[in-house]
């Protein structure tokens, strides 16, 4: 119904410019007009029923443009300003210290900056309230700022200046890092108990990081479109020493403030927001007030800092979950340079590689043990610190050997091979690696010198192969990189077409048919493609060779026979190719 109400004020907004008898006017309403509603919908923004302030926002939007004489909603912020002050978006933000009843909110900053200000006594509904009353604000100054309709200015007017970062700076020093039990301590001692149930612990968590999500929101929008006026705006005292720890720890170790990082959205969307934040801070920030930042960051994780990443890995049992925030939140720093990689970061990363491995893999005599249960937490931890160890630049030839190795290994999915162990765990990353480093299998694939080394090699790109065809942009951007690697070291693979093993023939042809499926027309141009194609040939004609290989021989047969009508191919060498393989053709339909 609102959303049909909407669209006939924007179709017929000339009707509503001026009151008319007929229409009935709301109670408390000067008049029903288009402009009465601006100004009546701008003051319900900031009440704490999110669902109402995130329409009322929409509404405003949608019908300031519709006002006569008005250009812009910046425009009409303009004008408010200059006739009522600073004060009116106040108020409407934060509520009024006024007790007249259509202006009064139920929860304000205005009269009530601290938790405290609500209560004498403890209770769980007045936390959520408070909580929601810091929401509302914080999600319209947001929006406000990050539009360019209002300048931060607003916060510091001499004589009605706003409570808003007063009651940060409190949520920030007394709530963010704290407990519902170190809440309870803020108020005086009653005789109810407080016992709090895990329900109670993850709505107060929930509720809690709300805020903060919306306050790296508001610190991002400020210092992005108003960097010069912020510093003017918002005092120093404000980035104090507990929103570091708070935004380090956010970075470091989301779950002890109360984040769920199972939860996907939050598991992939906190990152992406504390980039921005962080971004913006280092791109606008004085260096007086970037310095804390970094020394923080500098002392979490010296070599006795509590988010060091070696002592982590050398607990036992290692703590995986918060090895996942600690790799990612140094990678984050990394990015934005308020941590400096390791002064060495090559060995570093092969220190961390070599750990990694032996908490994960017992070396026994008759086979290798897996240490580690793949639950999800342990695996997500696994690939993130190998994804760092990747980024700290950790040489292909240090890792790769791994990958090949044969020997046996039980894990909790039964027996399985070294290399086949480590690539299903390590997929993505292994695959995004080949394919962003250039000639990467070119260059690290080395010198085969027995049948079992050119198997496990071949198995390995093969897995990659696989993996490739399934995901469309590995596909997209790193496939024809990986086909043209594999083409490129064919002549290597020899010792398997030549094999008195089926399946060592088995597996050359599976990773043949793997290439054509990422890109079928690579290998027509490619400088081994006599080497290739010869191999098909002869193999077609193997006597040894079952009714089940030649069939899947035979599908590849169309791609094949095609090429004698393929203009990328020269005349002569469509000429030598046709009769090749008709001459083969002829000797496979004798036999």
């Amino acid at each position: 119904a609102l959303s049909h109400i909407e669209r006939i004020i924007k179709e017929k907004s000339q009707l509503f410019i001026k009151e008319t008898p007929k229409r009935h006017r709301p109670p408390s309403w000067s008049e029903a007009s288009l402009d009465v509603t601006v100004r009546w919908l701008l003051r319900q923004c900031g009440r704490i029923e999110t669902e109402s302030r995130r329409k009322c926002i929409e509404l405003v939007c949608t019908f300031i443009p519709l006002l006569p004489g008005v250009r812009s909603i910046r425009e009409y912020f303009d004008l408010k300003i200059k006739s009522d002050g600073n004060i009116y978006f106040i108020e409407r933000f934060e509520g009024t210290a006024s007790k007249e009843k259509k202006t009064r909110f139920k929860a304000n900053l205005a009269n009530q900056a601290c938790l405290t200000d609500m209560n004498e006594q403890f209770s769980l509904p007045m936390i959520y309230q408070w909580l929601d009353t810091v929401i509302a604000s914080l999600d319209c100054y947001t929006w406000v700022f990050s539009q360019g309709f209002l300048n931060p200015l607003i916060l510091q007017e001499n004589n009605k200046r706003s409570r808003l970062i007063e009651s940060l700076s409190y949520f920030i020093s007394k709530i963010s890092m704290n407990t519902l039990h170190d809440i309870v301590t803020y108020f005086p001692s009653s005789n109810q108990s407080n016992v709090f149930t895990p329900n109670d612990v993850h709505q107060f968590d929930t509720a809690k990081c709300t805020v903060i999500v919306r306050l790296l929101n508001f610190i991002t929008a400020i210092w992005t479109k108003y960097p010069q006026d912020t510093k003017r705006a918002i005092e120093n005292s404000f980035y104090s020493n507990d929103l570091t720890k708070l935004i380090l720890t956010c970075v470091f170790n989301p779950t002890q403030i109360g984040f769920d990082i199972n939860n996907e959205e939050i598991n992939k969307k906190l990152p992406e927001r504390i980039l921005s934040l962080l971004k913006s801070m280092t791109t606008h920030l004085p260096e007086q007030l970037l310095q804390p930042l970094r020394s923080n960051a500098v002392e979490m994780t010296k070599s006795d800092g509590i988010y060091n990443l070696k002592n982590e890995l050398e607990m036992n049992p290692v703590r995986w979950p918060l090895t996942f925030t600690i790799t990612r939140g140094l990678r984050l720093l990394h990015d934005v340079r308020l941590l400096t990689k390791p002064s060495q970061p090559e060995q570093y990363a092969k220190e961390l590689w070599t750990t990694m491995l032996a908490k994960m893999i017992t070396h026994g005599e008759d086979f290798d043990r897996a240490n580690i249960v793949l639950t999800i937490d342990n695996q997500r931890g696994l690939q993130a610190l190998f994804d760092y160890i990747i980024y700290l630049g950790i040489k292909p030839n240090e890792v790769l050997p791994y990958f090949f190795r044969s020997n046996r290994i039980h894990s909790d999915s039964g027996m399985a091979t070294v290399g086949t162990y480590l690539l299903t765990l390590f997929k993505h990353q292994i695959t995004n690696w080949l394919g962003t480093t250039p000639h990467f299998i070119i260059n690290n694939i080395g010198e085969i010198k027995t049948v079992d080394e050119c198997r496990l090699i071949v198995s390995f790109l093969t897995t990659v192969l696989d993996l490739c065809s399934r995901d469309k942009d590995i596909r997209q951007q790193y496939g024809r990189q990986f086909v043209d690697g594999i083409y490129t070291c064919w002549p290597l693979f020899v010792l398997l077409y030549r094999s008195t093993n089926i399946d060592d023939k088995l597996l050359i042809l599976t990773l043949l048919t793997k290439t054509f499926i990422i890109d079928s027309r690579l290998l027509i141009a490619h400088e081994q493609f006599d080497h290739v194609s010869q191999m098909y040939l002869s193999l077609l004609i193997d006597k040894q060779l079952n009714l089940t290989f030649k069939t899947r021989l035979l599908d590849l047969l169309p791609f094949f026979a095609s090429l004698d009508t393929d203009e990328d191919l020269s005349e002569d060498r469509r000429k030598k190719w046709s009769d090749d393989l008709c001459r083969t053709l002829h000797t496979f339909t004798a036999d």
